[in-house]
């Protein structure tokens, strides 16, 4: 839980580096400023000056905060002064980014959500493309903020509020960027799942981009994951891609993240030595560009090393300069550090400190809260009063009607000839309209029994499939039963006998020739059991799901093929018929990856949570193009696919060539 809570503090930080990358912009912009410097004086107007002046305001972020913050308060003066919307939201923008870049967040939350508040203003007239744009970029960055500082739920809203405008403007980077954010919310709510879907399926909107900073965060975040999930040896994979996308960016900020993240691997490997180097490259990373807001994470990481080597001073030392660092401008980080900094001085027997700490934590604990009750209750007042201004608004236009209605009485004698005609109108395109209506309504009747016939023969068709599945597993049972019972039972008395006949000693002779018929009998017996056992698991019956899948997995592990079985869940599947279903969707899964895929590696993953099933099986086989899916209609698949229908679940099969497989089956109920 120690570790989780330290890739959640990391995660929310490290969006900073996914929407700005500007902290680290010092080695490409100061001839970019010289240059755009002196554009200001070469004869371009007013207004082109003040958007000059932001833009240089905006490189010099992060390097120069004496020139960013005079270049953008005087654009944000100019454009006042001019009523200029489309500047003055510009401008507010790049306030946000320069303060986020500083580490002030509220500061930051501030500014974009004036320069929101003006574009959304301007998009009610005018919605370009070019407007729609540069709101989505204000939205992104306000996410950042909010995500930076603990503020969830509004910041999930802010995402869903923008994920159909970027599906819109098939903004590939940002649906990237939005889907990395959505499974960073899901791993911070422990959906591990969820949030490797997400994570599994964003490189696709990456790789038709050139965004490459974004990909290089994304798969360094994915590996945390990863990591999380015990999934070690793929974390490692993921790793390695990111270097590959890294060296075509030399300059890239992610070197630090990516070298931090390997020390965390080699962490969790307990490789420490390896580990203590990769940290400290990342140290020297952050010194060096001067991004000092980094190193929060990074005590972070070095708190989490020296706890496992067991060197409290160094845990609490370094557990100290994350609570300096975080005091000013992040408080509830150093909430969480005061309370790691008492349990640290208990397991040393200082009472004292321990209490020291304990009653720092309660203050600073009841002062974040208040402040964030504070925030709740003047955003419950903006919405209290927003609804009273609508309010009012409606009960003008009521008077207004009013008004309107009376003006209208006095006037009846001058339009009766339009009133009549009017009536008439109305009555034709009454009549038209209740016409329209009948007929809408009649349709969507027939729709609706039509659907409820596709529903009863979907119905009609998993009925006739469990009867057919009760079937083969009685026949199968049956097989079972014989195969022991009756041909094993004979095999292993004709064993008994002839070793017998070797003490004879007239047979003593053919001892040798002997002794081999009597191994091919026993690994004849040892294959019989084990085709008995595939046609009716006796483990599955007996023992349940999670001991039969190990069993079998084992069974099947050798020198070319490694099986790592993940099961997540305690609940047992209690009805039979859905358990043994599960039991071979999965032995088939597995079968496929050796048999066709010619796997050397195979994760099976299973998780059990209340009524939902969530299966995943993935190898690094040789693949297949899915795209002739469609086309395959061999007896394994068609099985497979009446399996998962079955029990009303949904299957995903994605694939690359030479490099593996990944099936994941989703079961909602059970």
């Amino acid at each position: 839980m120690f570790q989780r809570k330290i890739l959640t503090t990391f995660l929310a930080f490290f969006l900073q580096l996914l929407l700005c990358e500007s902290i680290f912009a010092q080695q490409t912009s100061s001839s970019k400023i010289d240059s755009l410097e002196q554009l200001l004086n070469a004869g371009d107007n007013e207004f082109q000056k003040a958007y000059r002046m932001n833009e240089i305001a905006e490189i010099a972020s992060g390097i120069d905060s004496a020139k960013a913050f005079n270049y953008v308060n005087s654009a944000v003066l100019f454009f006042e002064k001019h009523n200029d919307s489309i500047g003055l939201g510009k401008s507010y923008m790049t306030l946000g980014s320069i303060y986020f870049d500083y580490n002030e967040m509220a500061t930051a939350e501030k500014y974009e959500k004036k320069a929101k508040h003006i574009l959304e203003r301007l998009i009610k007239k005018d919605s370009s493309r070019e407007l729609l744009k540069i709101w989505t970029d204000v939205t992104l960055n306000l996410t950042a903020s909010l995500g930076n500082q603990g503020k969830a739920v509004e910041e999930m809203e802010h995402l869903l509020e923008l994920a159909p405008v970027v599906k819109r403007l098939e903004d590939h980077k940002s649906s990237g960027i939005i889907n990395t954010n959505l499974a960073i919310a899901f791993f911070n709510e422990e959906q591990l799942q969820k949030a490797y879907t997400y994570f599994k399926g964003n490189e696709v909107n990456y790789q038709k981009t050139e965004a490459y900073q974004q990909f290089a965060a994304d798969r360094v975040l994915f590996a945390n994951c990863l990591i999380q999930m015990d999934s070690i040896s793929t974390a490692k994979k993921v790793l390695d891609n990111s270097l590959k996308i890294l060296n075509k960016i030399p300059e890239s900020p992610f070197w630090q993240t990516y070298h931090q993240t390997l020390g965390v691997y080699y962490r969790e490997t307990e490789n420490y030595e390896e580990a203590l180097k990769e940290f400290e490259t990342s140290v020297n990373i952050i010194k060096e560009k001067k991004a000092f807001g980094l190193l929060s994470q990074q005590y972070l990481e070095y708190v989490a090393l020296y706890k496992k080597l067991g060197n409290i001073e160094l845990e609490k030392e370094y557990m100290g300069k994350f609570y300096d660092l975080n005091i000013k401008n992040n408080p509830a980080r150093s909430v969480y550090a005061l309370k790691e900094l008492a349990k640290m001085e208990d397991r040393s027997n200082n009472p004292t400190k321990a209490m020291k700490y304990v009653n720092q934590y309660f203050k600073l604990n009841d002062s974040v809260r208040e402040d964030e009750l504070s925030r709740q209750t003047f955003r419950l007042e903006q919405l209290y009063q927003k609804e009273k201004r609508e309010r009012e608004i409606a009960q003008l236009q009521v008077k207004n009607d009013k008004t309107d209605l009376a003006l209208e009485k006095k006037k009846s004698q001058n339009y009766l000839l339009f009133i009549l005609l009017g009536s008439l109108l109305f009555l034709l395109v009454s009549g038209y309209l209740t016409y329209r209506n009948q007929q809408k309504k009649a349709l969507l009747t027939q729709k609706e029994q039509e659907g409820q016939i596709q529903l009863l023969k979907s119905e009609q068709e998993r009925n006739l499939f469990g009867v057919m599945m009760e079937g083969v597993e009685q026949e199968r049972k049956r097989l079972a039963a014989d195969l022991h019972d009756g041909l094993g039972g004979r095999l292993s008395g004709i064993s008994i006998k002839l070793s017998k006949l070797s003490e004879i000693d007239k047979v003593k002779k053919v001892v040798p020739e002997l002794q081999d018929i009597l191994g091919n009998i026993d690994d004849s017996l040892q294959e019989l059991r084990g085709v008995a056992r595939n046609l009716m698991p006796e483990t599955l019956l007996k023992y349940g799901l999670k001991a039969a899948l190990e069993d079998y997995c084992s069974t099947l592990k050798g020198k070319d093929t490694n099986i790592v079985l993940q099961y997540y869940g305690t609940k047992e599947i209690q009805e039979r018929n859905i358990k043994l279903t599960v039991y071979r969707i999965i032995q088939e899964l597995i079968n496929n990856a050796i048999k066709h895929a010619r796997a050397t590696e195979i994760l099976v993953q299973f998780m059990h949570d209340n009524e939902k099933i969530d299966i995943t099986v993935e190898d690094d086989g040789v693949g297949f193009d899915t795209s002739k899916l469609k086309e395959e209609n061999g007896m394994g698949l068609t099985n497979l696919k009446n399996r998962v229908h079955f029990l009303n679940g949904e299957m995903d099969v994605r694939s690359i060539i030479n490099e593996g497989t990944s099936v994941n089956i989703q079961i909602e109920k059970i």
